[in-house]
């Protein structure tokens, strides 16, 4: 769920779909949308730890 107010999204969801902080409180950190920028750009093989390195 895109969180329109702060930006990003809401990482975690209740079982009806709300807002939730149950494993989590706040912000997640940058790692998952740098992941899903950079790994577009990388070879498929051998590995995503290889490529990156």
């Amino acid at each position: 769920m895109i969180d329109r107010k702060r930006g990003g999204w809401i990482q975690e969801l209740d079982r009806n779909n709300r807002p939730s902080a149950v494993v989590y409180a706040g912000k997640a950190d940058l790692y998952h949308a740098w992941q899903a920028t950079i790994t577009p750009l990388l070879p498929l093989a051998p590995s995503f730890a290889t490529a990156v390195s």
